[in-house]
């Protein structure tokens, strides 16, 4: 049966395009959230509002503080062909790692012309991967290049735009750290009133950060999973952090990860005897049915793809059938979808860490 599981088309469920939520659900009130027990194997459904009541005073909710940067840039070739830039990871104050989505094959030191009335250029200077490098022709940085000529960029299903009246909506209320090419949409169900309310009530709430780069949502080739490897991400996880992290569990509360991000930036601590001793800066852990948990309790998160790298995750906390039955309830119910859809809360056993602290 495990080996049933690494295939990817057992990942794959129809899924409705009237189901795919293009605006964010503004009114918290009106967010669906399904309570997935797996422990018990059970499904319960509610608001998102009632997170409140779910969550136990002690509990440790930890979420994914990164900002979505505007990494999509337009240009064009000298001959006039378009040219689209999408920013993975800032190098230098002139040099980007990017994909770069064009008509025809790119050619290494092509010359693109980002405003010719600024005199804003760019050179691709070389191949690394699926990912070219490229370096900015300009008299600014290439955070103002960005800043000025960049837009925030959207998963392909979503079809409407960013623009100056809704910039921040693909933002989570608390992000501060600018590095992410897609936002921790776990978190956008969060409003300020709420954390108000969840401080009240005695749950503890702390930041990581992982810049989500577009590796997270790269499709799988392969048809076993296990072969599928994911490009590295920035990653960090304070000693803050760590000592809250082991502080809470020594007393028997939870770890609750907001999002697949923060999750994986938790679970990619290196963890000997009974401490969390040290996290790696950046990390390319991709988790499949299978894998031990060490760290995280319980985890809010969407409803994601089929056949996605993060509905393997899920599948991994959750247990395979428990997730593959709970998106067709999801389904039949008419919950919403991905990025601007409802939520999930899904409770693991917590037990695999504290055997190895007690």
């Amino acid at each position: 049966m495990e080996n049933l599981k690494m295939h990817l088309k057992n990942f794959y469920f129809k899924l409705s395009k009237n189901m795919i939520s293009q605006h964010p659900i503004i009114n918290k009130n009106k967010k669906k959230l399904m309570i997935l027990d797996s422990i018990k194997k059970k499904v319960y459904h509610g608001k998102f509002n009632n997170i409140i009541n779910i969550l136990n005073k002690g509990d440790l909710l930890i979420l994914n503080n990164t900002r979505v940067i505007p990494a999509r840039i337009f240009a064009k070739k000298i001959s006039g062909g378009k040219i689209e830039i999408l920013i993975e990871k800032i190098l230098n104050n002139n040099m980007v790692l990017g994909k770069i989505k064009s008509n025809k094959k790119i050619k290494i030191n092509t010359f693109l012309i980002i405003n010719y009335e600024n005199n804003i250029y760019a050179t691709i200077k070389s191949k690394y991967n699926i990912f070219y490098k490229i370096k900015f022709i300009s008299s600014i940085t290439v955070w103002n290049i960005i800043k000025i000529y960049g837009k925030i960029p959207l998963p392909p299903y979503i079809k409407k735009k960013i623009d100056k009246k809704n910039k921040n909506e693909y933002q989570t209320i608390y992000s501060s750290k600018y590095g992410s090419i897609a936002s921790p949409t776990a978190g956008l169900h969060f409003d300020k009133i709420l954390f108000k309310n969840l401080i009240k009530k005695g749950i503890k709430i702390i930041f990581i950060t992982l810049h989500i780069g577009s590796g997270t949502f790269q499709s799988i080739k392969s048809l076993n999973i296990k072969n599928h490897k994911i490009h590295k991400e920035q990653c960090i996880v304070t000693k803050n952090v760590i000592k809250k992290i082991i502080k809470c569990k020594l007393k028997g509360n939870r770890i609750v990860a907001v999002g697949t991000s923060t999750l994986r930036a938790l679970e990619s601590t290196v963890f000997k005897s009974k401490y969390i001793i040290s996290l790696k800066k950046e990390t390319n852990i991709f988790i499949y049915p299978g894998y031990k948990y060490k760290i995280v309790d319980a985890l809010i998160t969407n409803f994601h793809l089929p056949c996605s790298t993060l509905i393997i995750l899920v599948s991994s906390f959750a247990g395979y059938y428990n997730i593959m039955s709970s998106y067709r309830i999801a389904i039949k119910n008419k919950y919403k979808f991905f990025s601007y859809g409802d939520s999930m809360f899904i409770i693991h056993n917590p037990k695999a860490f504290l055997d190895k602290i007690n």
